[in-house]
């Protein structure tokens, strides 16, 4: 079983013209932040599974481990993504 999460991060966007830069990075690093602030060591997040190769390689690159992948009522495969920053004891 996969513990809940106590929060999730619903959006990111940076300007393509910034792409590479780390923004997104210090984005992901900021919201960390704030949810440690506030007590919240596990956090969650989806994306789209196909043709979104770049996104998702992103997500994993900042540390966020893939838990599973489900269908919407639509139709669209996603990845849903955890990111522990305190293991519970």
């Amino acid at each position: 079983m996969i513990p809940s999460a106590a929060a999730s991060l619903m959006s990111i966007g940076v300007d393509p013209c910034v792409s590479g830069t780390g923004a997104g990075k210090g984005l992901i690093r900021a919201f960390g932040t704030a949810m440690a602030e506030r007590g919240v060591n596990r956090y969650c997040l989806t994306t789209d599974a196909v043709g979104n190769d770049a996104v998702n390689r992103f997500y994993e690159n900042c540390g966020f481990e893939r838990v599973r992948q489900f269908n919407t009522r639509e139709g669209r495969l996603m990845n849903e993504y955890v990111m522990v920053t305190r293991r519970e004891a």
